[in-house]
């Protein structure tokens, strides 16, 4: 079975679901692309033979209103789940989390968490504001999908050893650059995360190509991460339509990169690792 875990989907209905960026700035995919429905998504889904999808939210269209998610998600419960997003440091946060995952059937929350060269841009992930939600996610045991990268992981480690039990998964493995190969100096930080069980790497289309780039290829990439994580722990993601090209061509480049894995280990990093942490 193969899992996509990371597509969007923007509905082409703006008068039912109004373009609502956070920030006012629309991201350059979705004005590029226009409107990636819940249907046009199946439609490539059966084209690239992906079973099922976990499809995240754009905040950079939609803002915190998951409304589309949720609506095709109902739609088409045997083919796509959501990924919704929710402001953790909001004070009905805890609220807003029940509404989504309880009422609503989205099956985890994502955060935008920073990511530049700061780690202070990820420090409100540590702010006791957000303490309820995280509580909430660890007791519930609602997946939480966090995009953040370089010195902003050392927040990653606060935020763990505070709810060891929560379940964690690294939008694009922190997106570190990999021209210079194997064994990566950017990749350092994330591999000494590998300690905490409850944090899963999302390999997504944007890794495969970083990894074939310079002195690296895809498989000394995920050759290490999963010496490092495990085969149990590697999710893979297309980031599509975001990331360009067809969604059968994304599926084959995370073949191509996994060609070195055993088939069962194969098979868990291209669906069944999402089959059981979003529990389909």
């Amino acid at each position: 079975m193969i899992i996509d875990i990371h597509p969007h989907i923007i509905s082409d209905d703006v008068e039912k679901y109004p373009i609502t960026p956070l920030g006012n700035k629309r991201s350059k995919w979705s004005e590029a692309r226009g409107s990636l429905t819940a249907e046009k998504l199946l439609e490539a889904m059966n084209a690239a033979g992906v079973d099922k999808a976990v499809v995240v939210h754009s905040t950079t269209t939609y803002g915190y209103n998951c409304n589309y998610l949720a609506d095709s998600v109902a739609k088409y419960p045997d083919k796509l789940q959501g990924v919704g997003c929710v402001d953790f440091l909001a004070e009905d946060a805890v609220e807003k989390l029940n509404y989504w995952i309880n009422d609503r059937g989205l099956i985890g929350i994502r955060l935008f968490s920073g990511g530049g060269t700061s780690s202070a841009q990820a420090d409100w992930i540590i702010d006791p504001r957000t303490f309820p939600a995280w509580e909430w996610a660890q007791e519930t045991g609602t997946p939480i999908v966090m995009q953040l990268r370089g010195p902003s992981l050392g927040t990653l480690r606060i935020l763990m050893d505070k709810f060891p039990r929560l379940t964690l998964l690294l939008d694009h493995a922190s997106s570190p650059n990999l021209e210079d190969g194997a064994p990566y100096a950017e990749l350092a930080p994330l591999l000494s995360l590998a300690v905490y069980p409850g944090l899963n790497i999302k390999v997504s289309t944007i890794n495969m190509r970083k990894s074939a780039m310079g002195k690296s290829t895809p498989q000394d990439f995920m050759r290490i991460l999963k010496d490092s994580f495990g085969a149990e722990r590697l999710l893979w993601a297309s980031n599509f339509p975001s990331s360009d090209g067809s969604l059968s061509e994304h599926v084959q480049l995370a073949l191509d990169a996994c060609s070195e894995f055993s088939k069962e280990d194969r098979d868990a990093f291209m669906g069944g690792n999402a089959k059981r942490i979003y529990n389909l």
